[in-house]
């Protein structure tokens, strides 16, 4: 039989490890956004001001999101508990079938 890695084309290989890398950043954003304290937010926006393309699209929705737990720190750190715990069961559940 052999083992069953060997039997995935480079091709595979990639596009599983171009997952798992995706499955990091979208798992990473709710505990970054719990951990950075919301002072950081206006240098967050100045830095997805000063940037441009995709990388300064995230650095914005950032500093927004930052912007959000300055006004509402229970609301964002319960929501971003929540969506972890969401996105883990679901991204699971995927892997499971």
């Amino acid at each position: 039989m052999g083992n069953p890695q060997q039997r995935l084309t480079f091709g595979t290989s990639m596009i599983l490890l171009l997952l798992a890398y995706v499955y990091l950043a979208i798992l990473s954003i709710p505990y970054a956004l719990m951990l950075i304290p919301d002072e950081a937010a206006p240098l967050v926006v100045e830095m997805g001001n000063n940037s441009s393309g995709f990388f300064g699209f995230v650095l914005s929705l950032f500093g927004v999101l930052l912007t959000w737990k300055a006004s509402y720190p229970v609301i964002v750190t319960g929501l971003g508990l929540l969506l972890m715990f969401l996105l883990s069961i679901v991204l699971h559940g995927c892997s499971c079938t």
